[in-house]
C-alpha cells in the first residue's frame, strides 16, 4: 500500500526472456526432439540518483533504506499456528508506461505495475560527499543503483487458441 517514487535517471534497461526446452535423443533419429518446459523473465536496470540539496539527500537515503528492505521479509505473528512467520516481499514495479499502466484488456492490477520481487540491488556511491549539513550527514550525493527484478504473472502468460495475448508484457498502448 506504499508508493516508493524516485526522481532520477534510468540508464541501461535490459529485459531478458528465456524459454526452457528439454532435449531428448532417440535411437534411429538423427536430430534431437525438444519438449517445451517453460519460460522466465528478468528485468535489470540502472537508476542514477543525485541530491541537489540537503532535503533531497535526506529523502533519497530514506527511500534507499526502504528499497533495500524490500529484499527482506516482513515478519508477523501468526495467531493460528502460534509463531512468527516471514512474509515474502512481493512488490509492483512501474517504470513509466514501459512496465505498468496497461491498455484495454489488461488486468486492473497491472495498471499499478508489474508484480514480482527484487532479486538484487547493487549500489555504487560516488562523490562529492555532503559536507555542509554536518555530522551524521556526510554521505555521497551521487548514487547508482543496479536493480535486478523478477516479474511474476498475475495471469497465465502466453496466447490463447486465437493467437491473442493473455497477458501483455509491456504497458505501452499500441
Amino acid at each position: 500500500g506504499k508508493y516508493l517514487t524516485f526522481r532520477g535517471y534510468i540508464d541501461d534497461i535490459n529485459d531478458t526472456v528465456n524459454s526452457s526446452w528439454n532435449e531428448t535423443q532417440y535411437i534411429g533419429r538423427s536430430e534431437a526432439v525438444y519438449t517445451y518446459q517453460g519460460a522466465s523473465r528478468d528485468i535489470n536496470f540502472t537508476m542514477k540518483l543525485y541530491a541537489m540539496n540537503p532535503l533531497e539527500l535526506d529523502k533519497i537515503y530514506e527511500k534507499l533504506d526502504y528499497l533495500t528492505n524490500l529484499c527482506y521479509p516482513q515478519y508477523y505473528k501468526d495467531k493460528a499456528v502460534g509463531f512468527t512467520r516471514p512474509k515474502p516481499p512481493l512488490v509492483r514495479m512501474r517504470l513509466g508506461e514501459l512496465y505498468g499502466e496497461g491498455r484495454e484488456g489488461t488486468p486492473p492490477d497491472y495498471k499499478d505495475g508489474v508484480l514480482g520481487f527484487i532479486q538484487s540491488i547493487n549500489y555504487s556511491f560516488e562523490g562529492p560527499w555532503e559536507a555542509v549539513i554536518g555530522e551524521g550527514h556526510r554521505v555521497p550525493r551521487h548514487i547508482t543503483a543496479n536493480i535486478s527484478y523478477k516479474p511474476l504473472s498475475d495471469r497465465v502468460p502466453g496466447m490463447d487458441s486465437n493467437g491473442r495475448l493473455l497477458t501483455p508484457h509491456f504497458g505501452y498502448k499500441y
